[in-house]
Formats: C-alpha cells, sequence, structure tokens
C-alpha cells in the first residue's frame, strides 16, 4: 500500500491544461483553476508522461498565441476573438508590457554580441569595472574613433 494521500490527477487534465495555455495563461495557473497547488502540477508533469506533454504542448500554444498577438500589433492589424466573434484593435497596443511578458515567459533575451581582436580562441576576460574605468575606456575608444575619422 503506497504512502500518503491519493493523487487528484486525473487524464482529462491533459487536455484541460493544453486548451487553458491556448488562452495565453501559464501553465502555474492553471493550478487555480482545477484547484491545486502549482508543486503539485510539476510532481504530475514528473510523473505522467501525458501530463508532461500536454505540459510542453500548451507551452507552445501559448507562445503562439502571444507572437501572433505582437505580429498582429506590429503590423496594425485587427483580430477577430474567435471565441466571441468581436474585432479586436491593437491600436492601443502596449508594445513594452508585450515584450516584457515575452522576456519573462518565454525566455526572450536582447540579443549582446561581444567582438574583440586578437586571437579568436582565448577567452575574453570579463571583470567588473567601476564606473571610472568605464568612463575611461569610452572616452579612449572616443579619441580612437576620432583620430580613425581624422586619418
Amino acid at each position: 500500500m503506497p504512502n500518503g494521500r491519493p493523487t487528484d490527477y486525473e487524464e482529462r487534465y491533459c487536455e484541460m491544461l493544453v486548451e487553458h495555455m491556448k488562452e495565453g495563461y501559464s501553465f502555474e495557473s492553471f493550478g487555480a483553476k482545477i484547484d491545486s497547488h502549482r508543486d503539485t502540477l510539476y510532481e504530475w508533469a514528473k510523473v505522467h508522461p501525458k501530463f508532461s506533454d500536454a505540459k510542453k504542448r500548451g507551452m507552445e500554444a501559448c507562445q503562439y498565441r502571444f507572437e501572433k498577438i505582437g505580429n498582429t500589433a506590429m503590423l496594425g492589424q485587427d483580430i477577430t476573438d474567435p471565441k466571441t466573434g468581436k474585432k479586436v484593435s491593437f491600436k492601443n497596443f502596449n508594445f513594452p508590457a508585450w515584450m516584457f511578458s515575452m522576456k519573462a515567459r518565454f525566455g526572450w533575451r536582447d540579443r549582446v554580441s561581444i567582438e574583440h581582436e586578437g586571437n579568436p580562441d582565448k577567452p575574453i576576460e570579463i571583470k567588473n569595472r567601476s564606473d571610472e574605468e568605464i568612463l575611461n575606456r569610452i572616452t579612449e575608444l572616443g579619441d580612437k574613433l576620432k583620430s580613425i575619422k581624422s586619418e
């Protein structure tokens, strides 16, 4: 006889989860919908392969929804809400909030590239620099750029 209380897991939660996330809601908020704690959801995803798959499919569907919203707003188009049939306008679209959401929910990051001269096989040494060191380096690079332009 296993220890602990029996699981509240039901296989029907798999498709419910995907549908929940298709609407843009998070995996964790599904717990509120079915009156379960997020820790329980994470445990189910570990021990129930179908629920784990539903979580992954839900994440893809959620990201698709958010990307579609961003693309539609970027193009200045209106869309029809599939549930209500009403037109939704993006004239007051809050791009910073959308971008923050994409970064927080889907791991989007600003692209950062570091270029350096020298041996590409040698690792770049990155140190914490004081504001004064940074300002001196910027000034030095500005002077170098001025001298190149004057040549």
